[in-house]
C-alpha cells in the first residue's frame, strides 16, 4: 500500500510538471492605463511593452491620420499604422497594443512594427472627459500633447482651407498669448466667419508640431466639430465707436479680454497683402492685415483690429481695412539730422536727408544704404515702384528722402535703428550729386602723379650720370 500511494504522487507530479511546462522568464507588465504610457521615458518606450486599457475616441480626422484616445487619466495618440481608419468620436473602445515612442511623445501601436494594426473595439458611446482649462503659453508648450483641454479667448481670424479637412482654422487672441485652433470643413462655410471677435471656450485635443529630432516646433488645438466652440459673448459688431490711435492700449481695469478696436485715419503707405501705415490727429499706426484692396496715400480709411504692444507703439492685428473717402494730406515731420530719430517717430511721415552710401535691388525693391553723420540707415522704394538700375543714383549722393519711419527698439529701449518705407519716387530728391573727388579718381591721380614723379627722378638720375661720362670723357 506504501508503494502504491507513492506510484500516486509520482504520477500526480508529473501530470502537474506536464501541465505548467518547463519555467519561463515573465514578460513586462502589460500598462492598463494612459498615464501609465505617458510616464515611460523614450528609451523604455522602445521595449514596446503591452497595453490593454479602455478609453474615449476624442479625435479622428482620417485623412490627416489624427487618432486620439483618454481612458480618464490622459490623452494619448495611437497609430493604424499604413491604414487609417475612421472611428467615430465619442466611441467607448477596447484597445490592445503596444505603446511605442513616437516621434514627440508615446504612442499607441500594434506591435513593434509601426505599419501593424492594433486591435481597438468598439463597444458603445461614452460622454467626453472634463475637458482641462489651460492658457495659450501652456499648450504652445507641448506639455499637453494629446489631452483634452480647453481655451478662452476672442477669436481674431478665420481661414477657410476647403482643400484640407480640417478645413478651418480659428487665431484666438488670449489672455496669454495666441493659438491656432483648427476644426473640420462646415456644411455652411460662413458659419465660423460669424465667430470673428467673439469670446468663445474651444474644447479639443492638443497637438504638437515637431522636427525628425523629435524638437517641439508648434502646436495648435484640434476640435472635434463646431459643437465644441461655446460662444461666451457675441462679437460687439463694427458699430462701437471711433478710438484715436493714441488711446489704444490705455490701462483699462476689468477688462481681462481685448476686442477689436475701431479708428479712422489717412493712409501713409500701403503693403498689399501685409498692411498700411495710418495717422491720425493723436499718432500713427501701423495695421497689419491680409487684405489686398488697393489704398492710396491721402485716403480716409476705417479699419478694425486687435491692439498689441508693437515694441514701441501699439499695432493692429488681424485687422480689416475699407476706404471711406479722401483725407487731408499727411505733412511729414522733418528730423533734422536723423541723430535725433525718437518713438514719437515710429510708424509716422518723417523728412530726412542724408548721403548714399551703397544701393541694391532686393525682393522688396530697391534699398538704399544711407549715412547721416554717424547714423546709418536704409531707405525702401518698394518693388513695383522701384525703376531698373535705381534711377542712375551715384553713391556719394547727397539726398532728401520722405517715408513712413519704422523704428526698431534695441533692449533698453532707448537706442533705435530704423528704415524708411518710400511711397513711390518722388519721395527721394537729389540734392547734391557727388564730389567729382571721390575716392576713386583721387587714388588714380595720385597713382598717376607718383608714376610721373618716379619717372622724372629716373630721367634726372639718367642725365646726372650723362652729364658726369662727358665731364670725365674731357
Amino acid at each position: 500500500m506504501h508503494i502504491r500511494f507513492h506510484g500516486l504522487w509520482i504520477g500526480t507530479l508529473a501530470a502537474i510538471l506536464a501541465a505548467h511546462g518547463p519555467a519561463r522568464a515573465a514578460g513586462p507588465p502589460v500598462l492598463t492605463n494612459v498615464a501609465q504610457i505617458r510616464s515611460l521615458t523614450a528609451e523604455q518606450s522602445r521595449q514596446f511593452p503591452p497595453v490593454r486599457l479602455r478609453a474615449v475616441v476624442t479625435l479622428c480626422v482620417p485623412e490627416d491620420y489624427h487618432h486620439f484616445l483618454h481612458d480618464g487619466s490622459g490623452g494619448i495618440y495611437f497609430n493604424f499604422g499604413r491604414e487609417s481608419i475612421p472611428l467615430p468620436t465619442g466611441s467607448l473602445v477596447e484597445f490592445e497594443g503596444v505603446a511605442g515612442p513616437g516621434d514627440f511623445a508615446p504612442i499607441l501601436q500594434g506591435d513593434p512594427n509601426p505599419h501593424s494594426i492594433p486591435r481597438c473595439e468598439i463597444l458603445g458611446t461614452t460622454p467626453f472627459p472634463e475637458p482641462l482649462p489651460v492658457l495659450a503659453s501652456e499648450l504652445n508648450s507641448g506639455r499637453f500633447d494629446s489631452q483634452w483641454i480647453s481655451l478662452r479667448g476672442v477669436v481674431g481670424r478665420v481661414t477657410v482651407r476647403p482643400e484640407r479637412q480640417t478645413g478651418i482654422l480659428l487665431k484666438l487672441h488670449t489672455t496669454a498669448g495666441q493659438a491656432l485652433v483648427e476644426l473640420p470643413r462646415q456644411p455652411a462655410p460662413d458659419l465660423p466667419l460669424q465667430l470673428v471677435d467673439a469670446e468663445v471656450k474651444v474644447t479639443g485635443v492638443g497637438v504638437s508640431h515637431f522636427n525628425a529630432r523629435r524638437q517641439l516646433v508648434g502646436a495648435r488645438l484640434l476640435a472635434p466639430s463646431l459643437a465644441q466652440v461655446q460662444i461666451l459673448r457675441p462679437a460687439p459688431g463694427l458699430a462701437q465707436p471711433v478710438q484715436s490711435v493714441g488711446s489704444l492700449l490705455l490701462f483699462t481695469p476689468g477688462e481681462p479680454l481685448q476686442h477689436r478696436s475701431r479708428i479712422q485715419g489717412v493712409a501713409t503707405l500701403h503693403r498689399p497683402g501685409r498692411g498700411l501705415y495710418l495717422s491720425d490727429a493723436s499718432d500713427g499706426i501701423w495695421i497689419e492685415s491680409s487684405q489686398r484692396e488697393p489704398v492710396a496715400p491721402g485716403d480716409l480709411v476705417e479699419a478694425w483690429g486687435f491692439p498689441a504692444p508693437g515694441g514701441l507703439k501699439p499695432v493692429l492685428l488681424d485687422a480689416e481695412y475699407r476706404v471711406i473717402g479722401r483725407g487731408q494730406p499727411v505733412q511729414p515731420w522733418i528730423v533734422d539730422p536723423p541723430l535725433t530719430v525718437q518713438a514719437t517717430n515710429d510708424a509716422v511721415l518723417v523728412r530726412v536727408e542724408g548721403i548714399l552710401v551703397n544701393q541694391a535691388t532686393q525682393p522688396e525693391g530697391l534699398v538704399l544704404a544711407m549715412q547721416s553723420g554717424t547714423r546709418f540707415f536704409d531707405a525702401i522704394l518698394p518693388a513695383p515702384k522701384a525703376p531698373p538700375g535705381g534711377r542712375g543714383l551715384q553713391n556719394g549722393s547727397r539726398l532728401q528722402l520722405t517715408g513712413v519711419c519704422a523704428l526698431e527698439a534695441e533692449e533698453n529701449h532707448n537706442d533705435h535703428s530704423f528704415h524708411l518705407w518710400l511711397r513711390d519716387g518722388r519721395d527721394l530728391v537729389v540734392l547734391q550729386a557727388p564730389s567729382w573727388w571721390n575716392p576713386q579718381r583721387l587714388s588714380t591721380v595720385i597713382g598717376g602723379l607718383s608714376a610721373f614723379m618716379l619717372a622724372g627722378a629716373a630721367w634726372l638720375a639718367w642725365l646726372m650720370r650723362k652729364n658726369t661720362a662727358l665731364q670725365l670723357g674731357i
